[in-house]
């Protein structure tokens, strides 16, 4: 949650100074002989020095006086080269951020003293994507530590994706692909071309030589597949004039990619120096903001060939893939509003738009039932070889959980019954005990392998961490009951027994006899009860 995590960091920083000016002070005592050592030796850990006063607003005085004043140190063409886009469209992104994100609002620490402004927040983050230079090399000029610049820039691009992704970034509309195919028709002489390599092809027809096509096509070379996606060169034309002729076109116009990455490198160095960050989704963060970037300044250029329509379609609202993190982080970053297509999201087959593996309903088909399960009431049959029952409530039986990632379950165990040493794999599960007394315990992962096991009652709960292998038994002779809450919509269940023995086809015997230090016949007894 961005708000609040903001905040929280915001009030941990003000704890730091405090404690730091107590240790000035305790630093002060000890020189003037007040206080003395306890006689416990020096410590081994190294002080922190006290923080630095770069003059935070020296900067953001200076920053506005050489840029942003009536009468400028630097005129326009100064302030494009250095910020890579018009001072009108920086001003829009830095107003836009300070107002839907919390981190670059203008805070005060507990001295009463302003924080950075939102305009040396953003100039550093397009400081080091224009130049990929280190996150300290404006330190003497905004006043800004490493640190903080290294937010600055991890904030920024979280908070350009946020809000210009969807028109930035977006796939193509059918009236962009109607322009890209005149476009190519016009430069290329290649009717019906989207554009080089992609994932996949847009559902858009076209017609060429009196001919239908379903699709359109993306240009690429001969290590793809055979799709009729896919149009290749010809790998050895010959002499056929015509194929040398549509081997040259092809060859030229496949050139848009590396074309458009040497346009992205040029304005944006961060993408061409050597990584910064070490994890691949800053890395596709980073890359999005300057894509998005790109495409903002080109229109803010009046350069763009696809102007954004707010009412059109847009194929996201039809197609997407969201992830339960992408989906709160995109809650929390911004205005706190969850997607609209996310907020009602009940599992219907037949549908193209997959939430976490499952299929959204269209909003306007959802029903009562959706958001509706009976059944948790019913005692399970424990007349089996465990003796137990477990009766699940995931998206499965109630289509109104998918997107929320949560579901539950009611376990019935007969007397000293017994719910098998399983594990799932995308959840965590809160038990409680509503009748009788049970044994419960999980192992952690190896090599410790440490069993952790305890004896609940009536009222009593317990949590089983997401991924271990955990199990319970009734130990009374009566009756038992419990529920159980999950951490997702959708957490899977892999019983141990069933899986290694049980499997189809079977597991070879050599393999698990060695794996379990038996005899190979002992192994085909165990497989032949599942």
């Amino acid at each position: 949650m961005a708000d609040s995590d903001d905040e929280f960091d915001l009030m941990i920083d003000q704890v730091l100074l405090a404690n730091l000016q107590a240790a000035e002070l305790v630093g002060k005592l000890v020189t003037t002989g007040v206080l003395q050592n306890n006689g416990e030796g020096p410590s081994n850990k190294r002080p922190r020095g006290p923080n630095k006063e770069r003059g935070r607003e020296e900067g953001h005085d200076k920053l506005i006086a050489d840029y942003f004043s009536n009468n400028p140190v630097y005129n326009d063409e100064d302030f494009k080269r250095r910020f890579r886009m018009s001072r009108r469209l920086f001003l829009r992104i830095v107003n836009d951020l300070e107002r839907e994100t919390e981190y670059f609002k203008q805070h005060w620490d507990a001295r009463g003293v302003k924080g950075f402004s939102a305009l040396q927040k953003c100039t550093s983050a397009i400081r080091q994507l224009a130049y990929g230079t280190a996150s300290d090399a404006s330190d003497e000029y905004l006043r800004m530590s490493e640190t903080t610049s290294r937010d600055c820039l991890e904030n920024f691009c979280k908070g350009i994706i946020y809000l210009y992704m969807r028109q930035y970034l977006r796939k193509p509309t059918a009236s962009d692909i109607q322009r890209i195919y005149a476009m190519h028709e016009q430069v290329h002489g290649l009717p019906g071309m989207l554009g080089s390599i992609d994932y996949k092809a847009p559902d858009s027809s076209f017609v060429a030589n009196n001919t239908h096509y379903n699709h359109g096509y993306y240009l690429a070379d001969g290590i793809y597949p055979e799709w009729t996606t896919f149009v290749k060169a010809f790998r050895y034309p010959h002499d056929d004039e015509r194929r040398i002729h549509f081997k040259e076109r092809q060859e030229s116009a496949r050139k848009d990619i590396e074309r458009t990455f040497a346009t992205l490198q040029s304005k944006w160095h961060m993408v061409k120096r050597p990584a910064q960050v070490w994890t691949r989704t800053k890395l596709q963060e980073i890359m999005y903001t300057c894509i998005i970037l790109h495409n903002m300044i080109r229109e803010d250029e009046g350069i763009s060939n696809y102007p954004f329509d707010p009412t059109e379609v847009l194929p996201e609202d039809i197609e997407t893939n969201i992830s339960e993190a992408d989906r709160a982080r995109n809650v929390n970053l911004g205005s706190g509003k969850a997607d609209v297509a996310a907020d009602v999201a009940a599992e219907m087959g037949g549908m193209v738009v997959f939430v976490n593996g499952e299929v959204c309903k269209d909003p306007n088909l959802v029903r009562a039932d959706d958001f509706f399960f009976s059944g948790l009431h019913l005692k399970g049959d424990t007349s089996n070889a465990v003796g137990s029952n477990v009766t699940v409530v995931t998206v499965a039986q109630l289509p109104g959980l998918n997107t929320f990632g949560i579901s539950m379950a009611r376990i019935d165990f007969a007397p000293w019954g017994i719910n098998p040493p399983h594990m799932h794999p995308r959840a965590t599960e809160i038990l409680t005990v509503l009748e009788g007394r049970i044994e419960v315990g999980f192992v952690t992962s190896n090599p410790e392998n440490r069993l952790i096991t305890k004896g609940l009652q009536k009222g009593d709960v317990f949590v089983f961490p997401e991924g271990l292998v955990h199990f319970q038994r009734n130990v009374g002779n009566d009756y038992a009951v419990v529920i159980a809450a999950l951490s997702s919509q959708n957490p899977g269940a892999i019983t141990i027994a069933n899986t290694v023995f049980g499997s189809n086809p079977d597991i070879n015997g050599d393999i698990l006899a060695k794996a379990f230090q038996v005899d190979k016949k002992v192994v085909r007894q165990i497989q032949s009860k599942f």
